[in-house]
């Protein structure tokens, strides 16, 4: 049975901001140390390559740990499990300014995104439960705007202020924010549907539930895509403030900038996209978006001047949004709730192991020079447009 003391559209408004603020934080500190990884190197007297596992450090125990919070939200309910992850995160963020060596701070990442796996799909389940299958489209565009904002920001702040107050700082400041965000949801709790099921963990049926989803190509080629859509956003974080850096010679908050670049004009045209997509159809917006990405690559490959570069790195972030399906379409379309909570758990994994790949695998291809990562960039960019063709309408496939 599920209960809600929801009542009217501007109380279910505020939940999902919260739980909007809650993804923005939770990916904002995640991505706050791409810029600073020279810097870090340093501080913790360590190597470069060894620092440069700090985001998957995060991101690949988080998509592991979201399956598993997914199984929990039907024996603990999602009220307490949400409130509960929230105050985790604020704490694991503070006891990172702790750290004094890299293999402490890599440790306190992975123990972070164990304790936060489950903000991104009990966020999602709750939205789909406040709202009906029609009205679902804007409260879900503010989870995913929530996460974007935060992967757009966070570099940019974390190279920005690094110089004027230090990494620890800036995590004592999210860890601040975070704790009052934990506050005023705790207080304000009653705004948040819950479950009152409290069934076992049945590990058998679930993973019974994963093959059936798995059974159908629609299915295997979606996931596919959210995979590689995580590996080619994360690698090209990390890349961006490394070209930057080695070819323009960009300090901190010039790599921030950079980044900023990178994200802001995608998120702010995620709207409009996505309203032309539903106009012209996905599969124009694609091969538009695939010309643009191809183009703006081929720009950075001749070593252009650094307005050309910044200028095709803002065309990047635009056409790497018009790549990316209507993931928010693919969510809206859980109409099952026996297999939502399993399908929700496993998307969230695959994204955020991407997230975490997509670093590493780039972290050894910059090794081979940069251009040879911008053309391994290139096909990578257009294995994942050609996958998302034609396969918008195949979300239905998830909820069978």
């Amino acid at each position: 049975m599920i209960t809600s003391t929801i009542i009217n559209t501007d109380k279910k408004a505020a939940a999902v901001k919260i739980l909007a603020a809650a993804a923005f934080l939770l990916t904002f500190q995640g991505y706050m140390v791409a810029p600073l990884l020279d810097d870090l190197t340093g501080e913790l007297q360590s190597n470069r390559f060894l620092v440069g596992f700090a985001i998957p450090a995060f991101a690949i125990p988080y998509g592991l740990s979201s399956f598993f919070y997914s199984l929990l939200i039907r024996r603990y309910g999602r009220r307490n499990l949400i409130l509960s992850l929230i105050m985790l995160m604020a704490f694991g963020i503070f006891l990172t300014t702790f750290c004094e060596s890299a293999g402490t701070f890599l440790i306190m990442r992975i123990l972070l995104g164990l304790v936060s796996g489950g903000i991104i799909p009990v966020a999602i389940s709750m939205t789909g439960d406040l709202y009906t299958l029609g009205k679902r489209d804007q409260p879900f565009s503010w989870l995913f705007l929530g996460m974007a904002g935060g992967m757009t920001f966070g570099p940019t702040f974390g190279g920005y202020l690094y110089p004027l107050i230090g990494w620890r700082w800036e995590f004592v400041i999210v860890g601040i924010t975070c704790a009052l965000l934990s506050y005023y949801a705790v207080m304000h709790r009653r705004l948040f549907p819950d479950e009152h099921i409290y069934s076992k963990i049945d590990l058998k049926t679930t993973l019974i539930k994963l093959r059936h989803l798995l059974d159908k190509e629609g299915s295997r080629k979606i996931y596919g895509f959210i995979f590689l859509n995580g590996v080619f956003h994360s690698g090209l974080f990390v890349w961006i403030s490394f070209y930057f850096s080695e070819r323009y010679h960009f300090g901190d908050q010039a790599a921030g900038i950079g980044l900023l670049l990178f994200g802001l004009p995608g998120l702010l045209m995620a709207v409009s996209i996505g309203a032309g997509t539903q106009k012209y159809g996905h599969k124009k917006m694609v091969i538009l978006g695939l010309l643009v990405i191809a183009l703006t690559i081929a720009l950075l490959v001749v070593h252009a001047s650094i307005w050309v570069a910044v200028l095709a790195v803002t065309f990047l972030s635009v056409g790497y949004v018009m790549t990316q399906p209507l993931f928010t379409g693919i969510i809206n379309n859980l109409r099952n709730g026996s297999v939502r909570g399993c399908a929700l758990g496993f998307g969230t994994c695959l994204l955020f192991l991407g997230y975490g790949v997509g670093p590493i695998i780039f972290q050894y291809l910059l090794g081979l020079g940069i251009t040879q990562a911008l053309v391994m960039l290139t096909i990578l960019g257009i294995s994942l447009a050609f996958l998302s063709i034609g396969k918008t309408n195949s979300a239905a496939g998830l909820v069978h």
